[in-house]
C-alpha cells in the first residue's frame, strides 16, 4: 500500500506569515546560528552506572542510572528561556542513545559511512569522541535493542532484516 503525502500549502503560507514576538525571535535566532554539538553526558554516566551496578536487579539498576543521569548532568539555562531545561549543555544539541542502540555510534568512530562521520566529527570535541569510542565498546551486545533483535532472530530468523522498505 503506497500512501501519498500531500502538502497542505495554505497552511504553509499561514505558518509563514505567523508574527513573533521578540522574544519568540530571540529564541529562534538563538538555536539556528547556534552551531550543532554532540553531547556526550548522558552517555558517560549511563556507563558508569551500569558497570558500578553490575550483577544487581534490572529495575533496580534503571533506578539507579535514571538517579546517576538526573545527578550527573550539567544544568543548561539558555538566554531567553522562559522555561529552562535541556537535554544537553547546547543550545543545538543532542546525545547518542548510545545504550539503547550503539550502531550509529560505531559508524561515526569506525568511519564505516564517511558522510555521516564527517558530518558528525565537526560536532563532537575530540575528548568527547573518546568517550562515545569507549562507550560503544562496551554497550556493544548489552542494549535493550539489540536484545530485541536476537529475541526477534531466535523466534522468526531472519525475517526482521529480510525486509525492506523502499521510500
Amino acid at each position: 500500500m503506497v500512501v501519498e503525502n500531500k502538502i497542505n500549502e495554505e497552511l504553509l503560507k499561514n505558518i509563514d506569515q505567523l508574527q513573533l514576538s521578540e522574544h519568540l525571535f530571540k529564541l529562534k535566532d538563538a538555536m539556528f546560528s547556534a552551531p550543532r554539538k554532540i553531547s556526550v553526558d548522558r552517555a558517560k554516566l549511563t556507563m558508569e552506572s551500569w558497570k558500578e551496578t553490575e550483577g544487581e536487579p534490572v529495575p533496580l539498576r534503571r533506578a539507579k542510572l535514571f538517579a546517576k543521569v538526573c545527578d550527573g548532568m550539567p544544568v543548561a539555562i539558555f538566554d531567553h528561556e522562559l522555561i529552562v531545561g535541556s537535554q544537553t549543555r547546547f543550545v543545538r544539541g543532542t546525545e547518542p542513545q548510545i545504550d539503547f542502540n550503539p550502531k550509529p555510534a560505531v559508524e561515526v568512530v569506525s568511519g564505516d559511512n564517511r558522510s555521516r562521520a564527517e558530518n558528525a566529527l565537526g560536532m563532537i570535541a575530540d575528548e568527547d569522541l573518546k568517550v562515545i569510542a569507549e562507550a560503544t565498546r562496551y554497550w556493544q551486545g548489552r542494549t535493550p535493542g539489540e536484545k530485541i533483535l536476537q529475541t526477534i532472530r531466535e523466534e522468526m530468523g531472519s525475517i526482521y532484516e529480510d525486509i525492506s522498505y523502499d521510500v
